[in-house]
């Protein structure tokens, strides 16, 4: 299925002072929780922020989440993948496209987070490539 991408639909609220590694657990299992026969990679995860400073963990499609219609949208903090791809051309267009210097990947099968910005074209895990 090419060009899976749905409209964000809040999961839930994330709570100020929840750890970052919990979460990127969660997105992860979310993730991986929402293959089927018909969704083999499951679908897209993410966390985003929104101008009042909220936070929300969000999903959407196989290829995407649609945040056009996010209400008060500010910025996607991170997203995931259903399986080990690096973050995507779509990705890095996001980035241009929303005015945002950099984002983070979390994929399915691989251990940490990956950071990608518009001046790297290559993604950067903490602590090192």
């Amino acid at each position: 299925m090419i060009g899976d991408i749905r409209p964000a639909e809040v999961v839930r609220q994330v709570g100020r002072g929840e750890r970052v590694a919990d979460l990127v657990n969660e997105l992860k299992t979310l993730t991986f929780r929402s293959r089927t026969p018909e969704l083999p990679v499951g679908l897209e995860h993410g966390i985003v922020s929104r101008a009042d400073g909220t936070r929300w963990l969000v999903r959407g499609g196989q290829e995407g989440i649609d945040l056009a219609d996010f209400a008060g949208y500010r910025r996607l903090l991170v997203h995931t993948h259903g399986r080990p791809t690096g973050p995507s051309p779509a990705d890095y267009n996001f980035l241009v496209n929303n005015g945002h210097w950099s984002s983070y990947v979390v994929e399915v099968g691989t251990p940490a987070p990956i950071k990608f910005s518009r001046s790297s074209p290559w993604p950067q895990r903490p602590g090192g490539n």
